[in-house]
């Protein structure tokens, strides 16, 4: 039994009664002598070892088993940001898993949230950290980024004028 990532060396140790020469075949993956694991290479492998002197056959098999070890996914594309009070936040985290048959489910805390879009107003300004999760269902890589919503002045607004008659 072995885990992905891991290389797998198999040589058979063979000997005929007879001293005749033996020829030994083994099948995939190890017909090479060496199995480089990744990690979309779990499963159950029957392996066949066949040993043949020129007049017999000999055949044997056993089962390599691959574990499945689970790799967190990556975050990327995502950096410290700088805004200005009234503008748009847009994050578009790119998650990657290289377990291909894992669902990844993409969090982002507040003010900004899952959307990824946030529209800043004239009293938001102040630093915030925002958390991006990535969750396979085995394991969550995270990454904060700072976010600065500078302060923009704005004039002051009248509401309502009104005139007084004596």
């Amino acid at each position: 039994i072995f885990n992905e990532g891991q290389t797998v060396k198999f040589e058979p140790k063979v000997k005929d009664p007879n001293n005749d020469p033996v020829t030994v075949k083994v099948s995939e993956p190890l017909k090479n002598g060496s199995f480089m694991t990744d990690y979309t290479s779990a499963g159950v492998y029957p392996i066949t070892v066949t040993a043949g002197d020129g007049e017999m056959e000999t055949k044997k098999t056993f089962k390599l088993t691959i574990n499945n070890i689970n790799v967190l996914p990556t975050i990327e594309n995502v950096k410290d940001l700088v805004v200005k009070e009234g503008e748009l936040v847009k994050l578009e985290p790119k998650v990657t898993d290289v377990d291909v048959e894992d669902k990844v489910i993409v969090t982002i805390s507040n003010p900004v949230g899952n959307s990824g879009v946030w529209q800043t107003g004239y009293t938001d300004h102040g630093k915030y950290v925002i958390l991006i999760t990535a969750d396979d269902g085995h394991g969550k890589s995270t990454k904060n980024i700072n976010l600065m919503v500078e302060d923009v002045n704005m004039p002051p607004v009248i509401k309502l004028i009104t005139v007084e008659r004596n």
